[in-house]
């Protein structure tokens, strides 16, 4: 019985990590496993996405995650991660600028991710590009999927008048910074589609 059971868990992991699409360590749920087989721990960690993802889809054992998210039902698809707050992420798989950084994302059905609440913002890596930028028109911060929400958490003295077009997210909040500058970024799929009017 003890066999049978550590062989089952090994097909979820090798599933997961199909699915998942990541290389390294992932998180699933508050245990983290390793993706070439190792232990998994069951000691509570971060669920910050930290992991680069493939852009190859899979077939793996389970199929494709579901999640609700503002944008009704939908599946992440095989190269993103489900985070546990039910949306889906996956890093970009290099530093690029801020447009670039969009146009990948929105390569596979995406955005730069849209930070809806204080929930989502800590699981956001440290120095990434996020989706909300003033490049329409100076001062006026907008989400790249048009959303209205509200939420923001600039660091202190930010944003900067004129000091920048789009938003990195930062362990002490966010900064606005030229658009030009090349930086990690993450990328959410929400079942929204990217507005190109917004920038």
């Amino acid at each position: 019985m003890e066999l049978h059971a550590l062989s089952l868990f090994s097909v979820l992991i090798a599933g997961c990590t199909a699915l998942a699409g990541l290389d390294g360590d992932y998180q699933l749920g508050e245990q983290t496993a390793s993706a070439s087989g190792g232990a998994v721990s069951s000691a509570s960690v971060s669920s910050t996405v930290s992991s680069s993802s493939s852009s190859s889809s899979s077939s793996g054992a389970g199929g494709t995650a579901s999640s609700a998210g503002s944008g009704g039902e939908f599946s992440c698809p095989a190269n993103y991660k489900m985070e546990t707050n039910g949306g889906c992420y996956r890093m970009g798989q290099e530093v690029d600028d801020w447009l670039s950084s969009e146009l990948d994302c929105e390569s596979d059905g995406g955005h730069l991710v849209v930070i809806d609440d204080a929930i989502e913002d800590q699981l956001v890596p440290d120095s990434v590009w996020i989706g909300y930028t003033e490049r329409v028109q100076s001062g006026d911060f907008r989400w790249v999927n048009g959303s209205t929400d509200a939420f923001d958490t600039w660091a202190s003295g930010q944003p900067v008048s004129g000091g920048g077009l789009c938003t990195e997210a930062r362990s002490d909040g966010w900064h606005d910074d030229i658009c030009s500058e090349d930086k990690s970024y993450l990328c959410e799929y929400d079942g929204l589609a990217a507005d190109p009017t917004t920038y």
